[in-house]
């Protein structure tokens, strides 16, 4: 009975071994699965993935370059973020008003023909566009900036548009909340916004310097006295006066953040305008017995006298070296140290003026109605910027 016993033990076992052998040889899940159950995971797991790559069928490669470009295609209609680098406009367009601004191979402007819509174009005038949105506020004070993909300007609010779809990128800074009204100039610095804007500060009103991020967020009161005139921001910092009568108004320059406030001695000039900043001097626009041109150090020092005229100098814009600027009905340029000067227009009172895309740009007033004309730097070429004819 023993050797049957074991003789039948025996065959048991031939014939397990021979099913196990049987199911190894058919490569099946269920010849994979067992052993993971008393090796190690990493032992069962690691080998898995190097047959996989011989496996993948290669239009599975292709779909995947497909869904690349679809991609792609989906991030182009999504509008770019905003983008801020970089000064939105020169000091010299601003006090002018701001109304024309250059930016990458196109001019800026708000068209008072066009029903003060902003509208672009190439230097050559070529290729006239007008974006409808909200009308710049007036032809004084348009304050025109363009950062990155942004451009901001003031209409009856202050306005952020994207120029890649010259849509709202964003509400407006609050800047003004609880504060007073709309700004009257602006300038914009890489992320920061500098304002001056008329505005109530501890239970008095006055016109005050207001520095924001463009969010709208970390605003800073850079100067509350009661009568702030001429903003300008050049070479990081800001330049300003203060009073507005013919003998007691005082120039002042302080860091964009406020800090290091100085008093600029302002010579024998009064009722100072126009204020420009160019290769470390400034030019501006003052009073003493007649109105003239006047020049000096940003610290106050070589004081000079650039023009002397009976007329009213009209508007003043400096471009690097070139000054250009109205006496009565003529318009002129010079050197900044006031040699060469040549009259470029004669019969035209210029009201402002700007310089954008090495074109200089006159706003006049005729008929009580404003219009704005171009022309080259030597006063050829000049012709009024009409309507588009497009719309």
């Amino acid at each position: 009975m023993k050797k049957v016993f074991f003789f039948v033990l025996a065959m048991g076992l031939v014939l397990l071994m021979l099913v196990a052998c049987n199911n190894g040889n058919n490569g099946g899940s269920g010849a994979v699965t067992p052993p993971q159950n008393d090796e190690p995971v990493t032992e069962t797991t690691t080998p898995e993935p190097t047959p996989t790559p011989p496996d993948i069928p290669q239009e599975e490669t292709s779909s995947l370059d497909d869904e690349d470009e679809n991609d792609d295609d989906t991030q182009t209609t999504i509008p770019s973020p905003a983008t801020f680098s970089g000064i939105g406009n020169t000091p010299g367009n601003i006090v002018n008003g701001g109304l024309v601004a250059y930016n990458n191979g196109r001019i800026y402007f708000g068209n008072p023909s066009e029903h003060s819509y902003l509208q672009s174009m190439n230097v050559d005038g070529s290729d006239l566009r007008t974006h409808f949105g909200t009308p710049v506020a007036n032809m004084h004070n348009t304050s025109i900036n363009i950062v990155g993909n942004q451009i901001f300007y003031l209409s009856d609010f202050l306005t952020i548009l994207s120029t890649d779809d010259w849509r709202f990128s964003r509400p407006a800074p609050e800047v003004v909340s609880g504060r007073g009204l709309v700004p009257s100039t602006i300038y914009v610095i890489d992320d920061t916004i500098i304002l001056r804007m008329f505005a109530s500060v501890g239970g008095r009103t006055a016109h005050v310097i207001i520095s924001s991020s463009i969010d709208g967020s970390n605003q800073h009161i850079l100067s509350d006295d009661d009568d702030t005139r001429n903003l300008v921001v050049a070479d990081n910092r800001i330049y300003f006066t203060v009073g507005g009568t013919y003998h007691d108004e005082r120039m002042y320059s302080m860091n964009i953040d406020g800090s290091d406030r100085r008093e600029i001695p302002r010579g024998n000039s009064r009722a100072i305008s126009y204020i420009n900043i160019s290769n470390g001097r400034i030019i501006y626009i003052g009073r003493e017995d007649v109105e003239g041109i006047y020049s000096k150090n940003i610290d106050g020092s070589d004081w000079r006298q650039l023009t002397e005229t009976s007329n009213r100098v009209s508007a003043l814009n400096v471009d690097g070296d070139i000054v250009y600027f109205g006496v009565g009905s003529r318009i002129y340029s010079m050197n900044i140290d006031g040699t060469n000067r040549q009259q470029l227009v004669s019969d035209m009172r210029a009201e402002a003026i700007f310089v954008a895309g090495g074109c200089v740009f006159i706003r006049r007033i005729r008929n009580r109605n404003n219009y704005l004309y171009r022309m080259n730097p030597d006063g050829s070429d000049l012709r009024e910027v009409e309507r588009n004819p497009n719309y």
